[in-house]
Formats: C-alpha cells, sequence, structure tokens
C-alpha cells in the first residue's frame, strides 16, 4: 500500500495547475484590454454626439479643438477642462446628392388618404455625406443628412 505520491506524480499536478494559472491570467488580459477599448470606443461615440448637435462643423473638412466644439453645452467643468486641450481633425466626404426636381412628374405625385393626387414640392436636394472624427489613436464615422 503506497502511502505518498511519487516525485513524478507530483510533477505532473504541478504542471497542470501552473498551465491552468497562465492561461487564466491570458484570458484576465485579453479582457482588460477589450473593455479599455470599449471604453476609449464609447468617449468618442460621446464626443461625436457634440459634432451631431452643431450646425457649424461636420460639413467640410476642418481641425479644431473641442472648445470650440462644445460651445453652448452645459457640461461639466472638469470634462470641458480635459476636452479644452484636445485637437479633432474633420473629415467629410460627399457620398451622393438627390435632387428632387428632377424626378418625373408621376413620381412627384402622392397619393393622400382619400385616393386623390397631390404634387409635391419638388425644390430639395438632399446631400449624403461622411463625417469623420479623427484624434489620437481613434476615430469614429457618422452618415449626415443635410436637406438644401
Amino acid at each position: 500500500m503506497r502511502r505518498a505520491f511519487t516525485l513524478m506524480e507530483v510533477m505532473v499536478a504541478v504542471m497542470i495547475i501552473s498551465v491552468v494559472i497562465a492561461a487564466l491570467i491570458q484570458m484576465s488580459g485579453n479582457s482588460s484590454y477589450t473593455f479599455s477599448k470599449i471604453k476609449t470606443d464609447s468617449k468618442i461615440g460621446q464626443y461625436a454626439s457634440f459634432l451631431i448637435n452643431s450646425k457649424n462643423y461636420g460639413f467640410k473638412d476642418n481641425t479644431i479643438s473641442f472648445d470650440k466644439l462644445i460651445n453652448g453645452f452645459q457640461i461639466d467643468a472638469q470634462l470641458r477642462k480635459r476636452l479644452e486641450d484636445q485637437k479633432v481633425k474633420i473629415i467629410y466626404t460627399k457620398l451622393d446628392s438627390i435632387n428632387m426636381s428632377k424626378l418625373d412628374a408621376k413620381e412627384s405625385e402622392l397619393d393622400d388618404a382619400g385616393g386623390a393626387k397631390k404634387q409635391v414640392n419638388a425644390n430639395m436636394t438632399f446631400l449624403i455625406g461622411k463625417t469623420t472624427l479623427k484624434m489620437n489613436n481613434t476615430s469614429t464615422s457618422l452618415l449626415r443628412l443635410r436637406l438644401q
């Protein structure tokens, strides 16, 4: 009857435990990177919301500081101070333009609830573009629709 483990059994057990610990450490490191990336992407998305509400920026290429972009917003003083020093590059790319006046007369007539035809005002142009907001090592893009 055996009363103890052999040296080989102990070494195999230590090796198995060390492999499991190494795998857990690697998983922890990967999830930390993932959470850091999600946090950065969330921040840039929040910064892009300032651009969405701005009529002065986003429809032409520009490099500005965030203090101009957040002008007129009520935000925390600490956040405002942190954003003042950061530069942002705005890149606008025109994707498409839809001129409503070029539609056929048949396409510009719509049925109302009673089935009667009514003429649609076709003196509009829709400009579709993509605005890219770049800062430091991150960027985000927004699709923009402008009515003229």
